[in-house]
């Protein structure tokens, strides 16, 4: 029997297209804030605006030891991944810094391979390969970066695809409403201290846009876990290279800064990867 994973395709392009909005608006909002406060805030508004929510709906909010260390796991890697990830953009830009953490779908798909047993089919191998060359192609030879921010981006791309394979473990068991309360609650226990070291004045306007920031990551995480509940992420790292092409569209329309040809050519092989994938597993041809 044909299995297409469609729906898992476009939730995860979603998912992009918003990681690419939340890293500009990352950019823009909480300036006067520190790295550390400003991840902290996101995901404090985002605990008070879940938890009357969960008590609404009456969300048992229990959690079995197995559970626990998942999200305790999880929080670290989001902990470390989103303050990593702030630094980056604030020293080398939006662009590099996405271009940097495209070695997250390599990273995911080989421990996706290693812990959750998942098979590597040839279409996904190449292309994540094809990925990595129009990468290639639109950093060449203008990628001219600071070493820390560099590095901070690389630390980054590794948290987020061990993040990813937490995200992917918690879909077999947990309600997609709780495993956000607790990944944003316990994420939140971990930056208070760095929060409170590096605290500065916060403005009522800043929180009025952290705020705005913090539903559209709740937001995002909902739909990477519908996303990795209906689609193997073997299947689905190699569409995350359409982020260059988002933030592509994003930095033109706000800042005006327009592509140079290879950077074009670059794009173009990205899509066209991601596309013939897509339509392969659609025909069923994609079995994982």
């Amino acid at each position: 029997m044909k299995k297409s994973y469609s729906i898992g395709i476009v939730l995860k392009i979603i998912n992009l297209l918003l990681i690419t909005i939340y890293s500009i608006l990352l950019i823009e909002f909480g300036k006067s804030c520190s790295a550390p406060q400003l991840c902290f805030l996101i995901v404090a508004i985002g605990v008070m605006l879940l938890f009357p929510l969960l008590l609404i709906l009456r969300i048992n909010l229990k959690l079995d030891r197995r559970a626990l260390k998942l999200h305790i796991f999880r929080a670290i890697f989001n902990c470390v991944g989103i303050v990593t990830w702030v630094i980056a953009l604030r020293q080398i830009g939006a662009n590099d810094t996405t271009a940097i953490c495209y070695t997250t779908p390599i990273f995911t798909s080989i421990i996706a391979w290693y812990y959750c047993k998942e098979k590597f089919n040839t279409y996904c191998v190449a292309g994540l390969v094809i990925g990595m060359i129009g990468v290639s192609i639109v950093l060449h030879p203008s990628f001219n970066n600071s070493m820390s921010g560099t590095f901070s981006a690389l630390v980054s791309s590794l948290m987020w695809a061990c993040y990813d394979i937490v995200c992917k473990k918690q879909t077999e068991t947990e309600n997609f409403l709780r495993q956000v309360f607790y990944n944003f609650l316990l994420t939140a226990i971990l930056l208070l201290p760095l929060a409170i070291f590096e605290w500065r004045e916060v403005q009522i306007k800043s929180l009025f846009e952290i705020g705005f920031v913090s539903i559209l990551s709740a937001v995002n995480v909902i739909i990477l876990f519908f996303a990795y509940k209906s689609a193997p992420i073997t299947l689905l790292m190699p569409f995350s290279y359409l982020r260059l092409f988002f933030m592509a569209i994003a930095t033109y329309l706000l800042y005006d800064t327009i592509l140079s040809e290879q950077a074009i050519v670059g794009v173009l092989i990205i899509i066209t990867s991601t596309a013939i994938i897509f339509w392969q597993q659609h025909r069923g041809k994609i079995i994982i």
